[in-house]
């Protein structure tokens, strides 16, 4: 059994020191049949064999015969034989120490041998151990005497000269592709990095930096060549940056000083740039920095910034506002101008939809909830309504227009509202006064050709000039300072002016006395014949004056002055306080504008009396068929340009919100196959990315410095730590990519690739295990691809990895390359388990994957890549025999 070197004297130095100088020069399957030659020689055997070991303990991949051996042996074999079904000559893996069966026909454990098989009569086997796991297995066979301790111990001593071989062979393998999979991993990051001494003045504030170590994505952010900048300082290359980019040397040179880590965007003078860093410092007095171009994404925020701010400027303008209720989280958000709309500051609180239906007018709430909640249960496409609200600031009443369209899942559910709120109450004002003053016009048209008939007939609101009259009588009331109403006959207040305080701040908003006003002005002028006048009290104990008003034979209205006591009256004071105390209306303030009701003679009283019966006479008298009708005319010019000018409004609105609803609801919908991996892919953006590019380049400079260390156990222990992380980096490295390329838009940066150094680039960044065999087949005249490279090694990668990881117990990736007139193909095929029939239709779909590892991004962001670049992706699979992804681009 093989455990350890043996100084014993049957050890064969010559032997030992001529295997390791074979080992310089012979490959592997060379190598073994140069030891098995000797161990049979050594044992004075016939036949020899070795073969390694699986992981998993479990099967035996057949590596080798002696020449001899294979000489005499017709039988077929195949590359991997499970150890359940081996005979006897396994026995050395399952007891875990050399077997020597001399009686080979008669030994325990016997299976049989393959029809053409070596007859064997005698067996010696030596398992090779390493910490408990058996590598390898090897003996010999058919020697003529027995075998004995002395053919074991010598078999052991060569035995573990070849596993120490074996063992080296395999680390600098692992070292070597390690070393290629970290300079392609550090080469083609997708962000620029730099490594750089910080020079200090006396002072210690920092002077310069040297560039010490640089990557391709560097210069190509910079425009610079790596000869361009190492050794070089940074003045020297920009001889302006210490006074454009101050902050720059600052915030660098505190992080080489203090080892505390920087993350910060600055505006790059030199070349018109914007660049995001994030540094941190190895060791005192040097640092290295991760650098992205965002020159992109700075114009695109601006641009944002500026579409925002001319939206919220369109919004205010408008009466507009935007809004947008999240159904899975119950979340609602406002822009500032809903908020202005429904009186409240912007952003004052977080909105929610139960503080929306507050606001909402109490007689229309159960209307919008009905109309909003019916839209979901109906599964409608949207959803719209008017309805009034009151504004929170000032309690007013105000009207709105609300439309939204609804968002679905791939399921169909919808899980979204994305809508708009437009205050329509000038509108609906301008609309009702517009329609009033069609009616009106119609009507005095129509009295203009039938006066008799139609003055009889009409209201008065349609008949007299309201403005003109309101606008004579308010000059009158400077002269007078006498109160002056006109009223129709159902108590509305047609004109008015000079209205006493007590009455506008109590009596008319009390519904009571208010009542009282209106009976007063009905019932207590009733049944007066032209001409007359009535002086009465009141039901709220005031004087008021009426004469009626007569458009032919008809009483159509009443014209009132009033609200005044007489001089050499003394008011009841005390009616007054209990109307207060009964009416609940605060007692001070009410008595105050008692106390101001005016105080007239009966003289003045008499004469104004006279006037208006004068002035109501002819009112009734006059006729107005010439001054209506060119009232009327004039009135639908101006009818006719409010008209145009408020329908060219109303349709500017609503051609912007179905323009802002249809950007929006485009930009959710585009937004859909990002939403399961929204978060993920904004903290891998920030904080995963920043640091996962610090420890690969950590790494680097430390695999960089390790040659400087003596040779050992600590140097080895070391370079198995740094090996495990880089496998470990390349992995995350692998998903952060994948999650990148899902979410952001792909620009192909087209160039002549060479396929067949693309795809060997691309197997350096694979973990081949050593019981996949890798065959590539693509011919010389295979022409050149137009591609980005990136991109394709990217792809190539994803396949490869995955037809790798298909084969746990190994097996054949084969990849292979051809081309037509047309188009050029790459196929990537494994012999492993096969893609399941259920996964097959959803095979390229985000978050799908067979595997237990992994997040299910690399077929998806396959496929992005390849129609990106004008290609497609299929696949065909077997289940139990493997699966081969095609490949195909246009020539």
């Amino acid at each position: 059994m093989v455990n350890s070197v043996s100084d014993g004297s049957k050890s064969d130095s010559k032997f030992l020191l001529d295997l390791y100088r074979k080992s310089l020069d012979l490959a592997d399957e060379k190598l073994y049949e140069y030891f098995l030659d000797h161990a049979v020689g050594l044992t004075k055997s016939k036949i020899g064999f070795f073969h390694f070991v699986g992981e998993d303990q479990k099967s035996v991949k057949m590596t080798t015969w002696n020449t001899e051996a294979l000489k005499n042996c017709t039988a077929n074999y195949v590359d991997h034989y499970p150890l359940e079904q081996a005979g006897n000559w396994a026995d050395g893996i399952r007891l875990k120490r050399p077997i020597i069966y001399n009686d080979f026909e008669n030994s325990p454990n016997q299976k049989g041998l393959p029809k053409g098989h070596v007859p064997i009569k005698r067996l010696l086997g030596i398992p090779i151990l390493e910490k408990g796991i058996i590598k390898a297995i090897f003996g010999v066979g058919n020697k003529k005497e027995p075998y004995t301790q002395d053919d074991v111990d010598q078999l052991e001593i060569i035995g573990n000269e070849l596993n120490r071989i074996i063992s080296q062979r395999l680390a600098e393998k692992q070292l070597l592709e390690s070393k290629e999979k970290y300079q392609s991993l550090f080469e083609n990051m997708l962000d620029g990095f730099i490594y750089c001494q910080v020079i200090f003045d006396k002072h210690g504030k920092t002077k310069d930096f040297v560039g010490l170590e640089t990557n391709e994505a560097f210069e190509h952010i910079t425009g610079l060549k790596r000869e361009q900048i190492i050794g070089k300082r940074i003045t020297e290359i920009y001889p302006e940056a210490t006074e454009t980019v101050p902050k720059l040397f600052d915030t660098l040179g505190l992080v080489a000083s203090t080892g505390v880590e920087e993350k910060f965007e600055i505006f790059f003078k030199p070349l018109q740039i914007w660049l995001a860093i994030s540094a941190y410092s190895p060791k005192k007095g040097y640092f290295a920095a991760i650098i992205e171009d965002v020159t992109k994404r700075k114009k695109a925020e601006e641009a944002v910034k500026e579409s925002e701010e001319r939206l919220k400027r369109s919004q205010e303008i408008a009466h507009v506002g935007s809004w947008e209720l999240d159904l899975v989280e119950n979340k609602l958000v406002w822009t500032d101008e809903v908020y202005r709309i429904f009186g409240l500051k912007p952003q004052e609180f977080g909105i929610t939809y139960e503080a929306f239906l507050g606001n909402v007018h109490p007689d229309d709430r159960a209307a919008v909830d009905t109309a909003y909640g019916n839209s979901l249960k109906e599964g409608r496409d949207a959803y719209e309504i008017e309805h009034r609200i009151i504004r929170k600031d000032t309690g007013e009443e105000r009207i709105v227009h609300e439309k939204c369209t609804h968002i679905r899942d791939k399921a169909g559910a919808i899980i979204r509202s994305v809508g708009m709120v437009q205050d329509i109450t000038e509108r609906k004002k301008t609309e009702q006064a517009l329609k009033e003053s069609e009616e009106r016009l119609q009507l005095k048209l129509e009295s203009v050709l039938s006066p008799d008939v139609a003055l009889e007939e009409n209201e008065l609101a349609n008949i007299i000039d309201v403005p003109s009259l309101q606008a004579a009588m308010d000059q009158l009331y400077v002269v007078t300072h006498m109160g002056i109403a006109i009223i129709d006959l159902k108590g509305k207040v047609l004109v008015g002016t000079g209205w006493q305080e007590i009455c506008t701040k109590f009596h008319r908003v009390n519904p009571q006395t208010c009542k009282n006003c209106v009976e007063s002005d009905i019932e207590l002028s009733s049944g007066l014949s032209k001409g007359q006048i009535r002086l009465y009290k009141c039901k709220n104990n005031m004087w008021d004056v009426v004469t009626p008003l007569f458009i032919g034979d008809k009483h159509v209205g009443n014209v009132f002055f009033g609200q005044f006591f007489f001089e050499d009256e003394v008011p009841d004071r005390e009616y007054f306080e209990k109307q207060a105390e009964k009416y609940g209306f605060d007692k001070k303030a009410y008595l105050e504008a008692f106390d101001r009701i005016p105080r007239f003679s009966r003289k003045k009283t008499e004469a104004l009396m006279k006037f208006y019966a004068q002035l109501s006479e002819m009112l009734s008298k006059t006729s107005h068929a010439n001054v209506k009708l060119a009232r009327a005319l004039n009135t639908e010019k101006e009818l006719q340009y409010k008209l145009e000018d408020k329908a060219a409004e109303v349709e500017e609105y609503a051609s912007q919100m179905e323009q802002l609803a249809e950007t929006r609801a485009k930009q959710l919908k585009d937004a859909e196959r990002l939403s399961a991996i929204g978060a993920t892919a904004s903290m891998v953006g920030h904080d995963i990315r920043n640091p996962l590019q610090a420890i690969t380049n950590e790494v680097y400079l430390t695999n960089r410095e390790i040659d400087s260390i003596p040779d050992g156990d600590t140097k080895d222990s070391i370079k198995q730590s740094l090996h495990s992380i880089e496998e470990n980096l390349f992995y995350i490295n692998k998903i952060v990519l994948d999650l990148q390329d899902f979410a952001r838009p792909l620009n192909p940066r087209r160039e002549q690739v060479n396929l067949a150094n693309a795809i060997k680039d691309a197997l350096l960044m694979v973990t081949v295990p050593h019981d996949v065999k890798v065959a590539v087949y693509s011919p010389e005249t295979l022409r050149l691809l137009a591609v980005d490279p990136t991109m394709l090694k990217r792809i190539l990668v994803n396949l490869a990895q995955n037809a790798v990881q298909a084969m746990p117990k190994g097996g054949d990736l084969t990849i292979t390359a051809t081309n037509n007139d047309k188009q050029i193909t790459i196929s990537i095929q494994d012999t492993g388990e096969g893609i399941p029939k259920h996964v097959q239709p959803k095979l390229f779909t985000p978050l799908v994957t067979t595997k237990s590892k992994g997040q299910g991004f690399g077929l998806a962001v396959v496929k992005r890549m390849t129609e990106a670049m004008d290609g497609t992706v299929t696949f065909e699979t077997e289940e139990g025999k493997g699966t081969k992804f095609i490949l195909r681009f246009p020539v």
